[in-house]
């Protein structure tokens, strides 16, 4: 279960005089508010101890290892109740009593369903072959927690090596330098390398297994052999950024750099300046990759045969065209066709066509930015804009902010557009529907009194979880509204009235779509055995948030 919005930061609402309120305020004058709503008559008693009840912690436990946490301290010493927690969950090995962290039973259950428990075993069964290989099996990096004698041991650590070559580092120095371990790790994970020993580095059959299977282990070879034309060639034919890890020689070496931009065009940036200025390489670089252009010479970066083909890959590469070229019409309908943005690196008085403005804004309104100030404020142009991005109706000129059918065309696109839009439209019926309709949370930019009209807010909630934020306090005292609101986003409940965090049914459907709502729950209900148990079977981290749990 992922952790709650509002566990990472606090949504701070605005007041009806726009005034930003602060979370704990809200919830002060949320006390206020009328309770229309019963409480429900099945609340447990007060007294009941939810840290001793088994079935709750370890349902609990199973979502969340840290939940053992809040277990009575009689549960958490107790062998067979912490054997079922450490089988649901390895990591709850954290919280058993010392004792048992030497229980070889509930360290090898432990290990077993997590292999990183073992950080929490005894330093006796951290250097225990058996409890190790087991916990390798689920996890090579359990390796970390492992005691330095198995870390000497070469069936534990080929094991670890087969299954993830990154292992090598947990190896003994020893190890590192074993010939037969070290190529089976770098033939798991050409990376691996940098963990081998500085001979093993330098040996040309270790090297070229590391970098047939990742290019880039090339850095970790020893000087030597990043000059070895054969390990080279097999590196960039992996990976052409090899390249950069290459002699200077080999840099300037035709076949090895042709090769490497075969690879990866971008990886002309680590050729030899006269490479650079190579035709045929630098053509084939950006044929793979139209942006490798920013690389070429400035020669190449005027050549309209290599500019052409650079854009034909990549828009963007016109950025890295000469002045003269980003004047050229042709090339620069032919960027702005693929990627109206592009419109940024045309010339001035190309940024002024408005055919070449047009068919920018068609497929990318932000284009708009970058046209003259005479077509920012052609309303056909600036329609096609919003039209393709709503957003731009923030910056558009004012005029156009008051326009209600270019509004309306901005909130079809994007809702949150709203908020560029003038006073009056965001007091208008219509327009606001179309905006929540698109995007809830553009009920954030609505008027006060839009704020406050319930079928506005009922379609927000439903495109927006956390629209009830931005609700009216009426309509956060709502159950129709506040019941829709915590079933897209249970935390939300933060939000609504007092009295409503007090009502068992919205309570029960806030728990079941986020188990941490509990903490917002009235303290009646945080004793409620039902609601807890769903709480915890959503988000085991629930459990501490129960009105009696002891520890914390």
């Amino acid at each position: 279960m992922e952790t709650s919005e509002f566990e990472q930061e606090e949504i701070t609402p605005s007041s009806d005089d726009g005034e930003l309120i602060p979370c704990d305020v809200v919830q002060g004058y949320e006390e206020d508010l009328p309770s229309d709503t019963q409480r429900d008559s099945t609340l447990k008693d007060a007294e009941y101890d939810l840290g001793n009840d088994m079935e709750i912690v370890l349902i609990a436990v199973a979502g969340d290892e840290d939940a053992l946490e809040f277990a009575s301290e009689r549960l958490r010493n107790d062998s067979a109740f912490v054997l079922q927690a450490v089988e649901k969950n390895g990591g709850a090995l954290r919280w058993a009593s010392e004792d048992l962290r030497s229980n070889m039973a509930i360290v090898m259950a432990a290990v077993t369903s997590n292999g990183l428990a073992l950080e929490y075993a005894s330093p006796e069964l951290q250097n225990d072959e058996g409890v190790v290989m087991k916990a390798v099996e689920d996890s090579v990096d359990a390796l970390y927690w492992a005691s330095d004698a198995l870390k000497n041991n070469p069936m534990v650590i080929t094991k670890a090596v087969t299954n993830n070559g990154m292992a090598l580092k947990y190896a003994s120095p020893e190890l590192q330098n074993d010939i037969d371990i070290v190529i089976q790790a770098v033939k798991k994970d050409g990376r691996a390398l940098i963990f081998a020993s500085d001979a093993l580095r330098n040996d040309k059959g270790v090297v070229i297994t590391a970098v047939e299977n990742d290019g880039l282990a090339l850095i970790y070879a020893s000087r030597g052999l990043r000059s070895d034309r054969g390990v080279v060639m097999k590196a960039v034919e992996n990976n052409g950024h090899a390249l950069e890890f290459a002699s200077t020689e080999l840099q300037n070496d035709l076949a090895v750099v042709m090769k490497a931009v075969e690879s990866d065009g971008s990886a002309l940036e680590f050729a030899s300046k006269e490479l650079r200025s190579d035709k045929a390489v630098v053509m084939k670089a950006v044929e793979k990759d139209g942006y490798a252009l920013r690389f070429a010479s400035n020669e190449l970066q005027n050549d309209e045969e290599v500019v052409r083909k650079a854009i034909e890959n990549s828009a963007g590469a016109l950025e890295y065209a000469s002045e003269e070229l980003r004047g050229n019409r042709e090339i620069v309908m032919m960027a702005v066709r693929e990627n109206g943005y592009k419109l940024k690196y045309a010339s001035p008085a190309l940024q002024n066509d408005r055919e070449v403005v047009m068919m920018a804004v068609e497929n990318f309104g932000y284009a708009l930015k970058y046209a003259s100030h005479e077509l920012q404020n052609d309303r056909e142009v600036v329609m096609k804009a919003v039209e393709n991005d709503g957003f731009v109706l923030c910056w558009v000129p004012e005029r156009f902010r008051k326009d209600e059918e270019v509004v309306i065309k901005a909130v079809k696109n994007n809702g949150m557009a709203l908020q560029g839009a003038s006073d009056e439209l965001k007091n208008n019926k219509k327009v606001v529907m179309m905006a929540v309709e698109n995007d809830g949370h553009a009920l954030e930019f609505a008027s006060h009194k839009l704020q406050n009209n319930k079928k506005i807010v009922m379609i927000a909630v439903e495109n927006y979880k956390d629209a009830l934020v931005y609700a009216s306090h009426k309509l956060q005292n709502d159950y129709d509204v506040v019941v829709k609101a915590v079933s897209k986003n249970g935390s939300i409940l933060r939000f609504a009235s007092h009295a409503l965090r007090g009502n068992r049914k919205i309570v029960i459907q806030a728990v079941t779509n986020d188990g941490l709502a509990l903490q917002f729950a009235s303290d009646e209900l945080k004793k409620d055995r039902e609601v807890v148990m769903i709480a915890v079977a959503n988000n085991g981290k629930a459990l501490k948030y129960t009105s009696n749990t002891e520890r914390y």
